[in-house]
């Protein structure tokens, strides 16, 4: 009887440690489930707050650009729309004894503010690479422009005939504002190759 009692004892005590165990289990895996849930939450919130970063990073950029090009209309800025010839009648039996650069298309001012001392950079070489022009010339509709003492001898000469304008003095494009431009430049040799930018200052 004795064993007996001590057996159960030692069951009861048996079954009171596994269940304290399994107790213990339980409360540890649902503190875990619940942790794990926790971990997902904050996760997806990590992954909002990146996502939320991702677009105010997107919406500065934006307005960074914005910004430019507001503050870019504060100020004149020249494109141009030309197209360019060499043409050389010298040798062709004409009358005009150098070749000329004929420059003709428009200028506009895409700025909100007048560009001041407006005008072309014209850079021109030869085949064999030699200089032909390098000059700025205004922003002229009909004018002719020689490069040394001998062209521009020559469009004075032909000034009666053409009514040619040969002052090198840049001009002003307002704001918003677009202009013609058609012009010759004349040279002695024959051009192949050239590059022509706007010039102009906002004061």
């Amino acid at each position: 009887m004795t064993d007996m009692r001590r057996s159960i004892e030692a069951l009861i005590i048996i079954l009171l440690f596994f269940g304290t165990i399994a107790g213990t289990i339980v409360t540890y895996n649902d503190a875990l489930d619940q942790k794990n849930l926790e971990i997902t939450s904050l996760k997806s919130k990590i992954a909002d707050f990146a996502s939320q970063n991702s677009d105010l990073k997107a919406q500065e950029v934006n307005l960074s650009d914005q910004v430019a090009r507001l503050t870019e209309l504060e100020y004149a800025k020249l494109q141009c729309s030309l197209g360019v010839t060499e043409i050389n009648d010298k040798n062709g039996g004409g009358m005009v004894e150098y070749s000329r650069l004929f420059i003709q298309g428009s200028v506009f001012n895409v700025g909100n503010v007048t560009a001041y001392n407006a005008g072309l950079r014209v850079v021109a070489y030869a085949e064999n690479g030699s200089l032909e022009i390098n000059m700025t010339v205004p922003l002229d509709n009909g004018g002719d422009f020689g490069t040394d003492g001998k062209t521009e001898a020559y469009v004075l000469s032909q000034e009666q005939f053409w009514g040619t304008q040969t002052s090198l003095q840049l001009g002003f494009v307002s704001g918003l504002s677009i202009i013609p431009v058609s012009l010759n430049i004349y040279h002695e040799g024959d051009a192949v190759n050239w590059a022509i930018c706007t010039v102009w200052s906002n004061n």
